[in-house]
């Protein structure tokens, strides 16, 4: 997988998959494209901070004939090797061993986020028992997948336990923006710890924030609808559509905790906030 910053108006990163062609080449490619940052991750291996290259990590855990699934864990912005033991001599089960590896990324100041959680069949059951998981991707919108991998992150959100959502793109589009100060590593993580971002398909931006008032405020690029989503049961809290729009807000119920929001562009595009906890 790919992590990418680009300079737009926030830093904007995109996570998908490798295809070869060589490191080097490939760095050099994203840096030609106007993005500040590239970094590689290979399975097991850990790629160290390096000029315009962040550190990252891939981490293959478990097994589909095991009790509790495979999992598949990214470590971005680790400030070392976690040096981790090797998973299939250790006598625990996938989800412990899931939980020891957080714990190493976050000792190293790293951010850790499930990947290919939909087509490992990871249950909110099974994301439940991973203790300090930051996030959880989205897959390639083409797919058919990022439906899914939404609806989980809601129904961990009603279970209470909200994660970001993190989105995969094809190309140059589609990604994370991170509202950071500055393109440097230490300020993107930071940044994403604190929730300071939202996924997008495209350049479409959406903004999330509560009002002293309570309410739920979306500021966003135009879209022809605009969604809410809580930590409710209900499906769709409150749906906007209409032309242009780039304003809408949501008064919260007294018993939901967590809201996010999505929008959907004129070209089909869709852009979607992370949670943001009700005060």
């Amino acid at each position: 997988m790919f992590v990418d910053i680009k300079e737009i108006t926030r830093n904007k990163i995109c996570l998908r998959e490798y295809t070869g062609g060589g490191f080097l080449p490939t760095a050099k490619g994203y840096a030609c494209a106007g993005y500040d940052a590239v970094a590689l991750t290979q399975k097991g291996v850990y790629t160290p901070e390096a000029e315009n290259i962040l550190p990252v990590c891939e981490y293959k855990i478990g097994n589909p004939a095991s009790t509790d699934g495979e999992f598949t864990l990214l470590g971005v912005g680790m400030t070392s090797d976690p040096e981790l033991p090797d998973w299939e001599s250790m006598i625990k089960t996938s989800s412990a061993k899931v939980c020891e590896a957080i714990r190493m990324i976050h000792q190293r100041n790293g951010y850790a986020i499930l990947c290919g959680c939909i087509s490992h069949r990871n249950i909110p059951d099974e994301l439940l028992r991973l203790e300090g998981l930051d996030a959880v991707e989205v897959a390639n919108p083409e797919r058919g997948e990022d439906g899914e991998a939404a609806i989980l992150c809601d129904a961990l959100a009603r279970m209470g336990k909200p994660l970001g959502i993190i989105a995969s793109g094809e190309g140059f589009l589609g990604g994370v923006c991170v509202e950071a100060r500055e393109a440097d590593q230490l300020s993107i993580i930071r940044a994403m710890k604190a929730g300071r971002f939202y996924s997008s398909e495209s350049d479409a931006e959406a903004h999330i924030s509560q009002l002293p008032s309570g309410r739920v405020q979306l500021t966003c690029t135009a879209a022809r609808k605009i969604e809410f989503f809580t930590d409710s049961d209900e499906e769709n809290c409150r749906v906007f559509e209409g032309e242009d729009l780039v304003f809408a807000e949501y008064v919260p119920l007294e018993s939901e905790k967590f809201v996010r929001a999505e929008i959907t562009d004129g070209q089909g595009k869709r852009a979607w906030t992370n949670y943001i906890e009700v005060i």
